[in-house]
C-alpha cells in the first residue's frame, strides 16, 4: 500500500470514528427525557439534518439515507407547535422509560435486564446493583471519573451512549 492511500485510509477511519461518537451523542440525547432545546431541534430541522450528516460520514447506503431524509421532513414543525410537541414526547418518554409500575423499555440497563432476564429474584436496587457498580468501574477504568448525569445510575442509556462517544473521541484522538 502506498503512502498516500494509508494516510487517505487513517483519513476516512478518523472521519468514522468522528462520526460515531457524533451518532452516540445524538443517542444519548435522544435517550433523556425530551427537553425545549431537543423540540426546537427537532421542529427547525437541525437534528434532522444532523443524522443525516453522521449516516453520510458512516457510509450508511444511500438509499436509507434518502428514507431518513424523508421522515425527518415529517417532523418538522413551527415553533407554535413546540409546547404540545414537547408535552407529547414527555408523556411518551415516560411511558417507555419511567412508568412506575411497568415501563414498556426500562432505561436502566440492570432493570432492563431483570426485567428481560428474570429469574425469580426480587427487583435490584438501581444505586447499588453489582451490574450498575461494575459499569461505574468500567468507566474509571477507562478514564473517566464519573461520566454520568447527577442523581443517574451509570447504567442509564443516555449515560452509556455517553460512554461510547468518549471511546470514539479516544480512538479518533488516536
Amino acid at each position: 500500500m502506498t503512502n498516500t492511500q494509508e494516510v487517505n485510509k487513517q483519513d476516512l477511519e478518523l472521519q468514522r470514528s468522528i462520526a460515531a461518537s457524533d451518532m452516540y451523542q445524538i443517542l444519548s440525547i435522544s435517550l433523556q427525557l425530551p427537553s425545549d432545546d431537543f423540540v426546537v431541534g427537532l421542529l427547525d430541522g437541525r437534528w434532522g439534518s444532523d443524522v443525516v450528516n453522521i449516516f453520510e460520514e458512516l457510509d450508511i447506503p444511500m438509499d436509507k439515507i434518502e428514507k431518513m431524509k424523508e421522515k425527518m421532513i415529517l417532523l418538522k414543525g413551527d415553533e407554535n407547535s413546540k409546547s404540545v410537541l414537547l408535552t407529547e414526547m414527555r408523556q411518551e418518554y415516560f411511558r417507555l422509560f419511567s412508568h412506575p409500575s411497568n415501563p414498556a423499555i426500562p432505561i436502566y440497563e440492570t432493570m432492563f435486564r431483570y426485567k428481560f432476564e428474570c429469574t425469580g429474584e426480587s427487583s435490584p436496587s438501581l444505586f447499588i446493583d453489582p451490574l450498575t457498580l461494575d459499569v461505574e468501574r468500567c468507566y474509571k477504568k477507562a478514564g473517566l471519573a464519573t461520566y454520568k448525569r447527577v442523581n443517574d445510575p451509570a447504567d442509564h442509556m443516555a449515560t452509556e451512549m455517553k460512554f461510547m462517544m468518549y471511546h470514539y473521541v479516544q480512538k479518533a484522538q488516536g
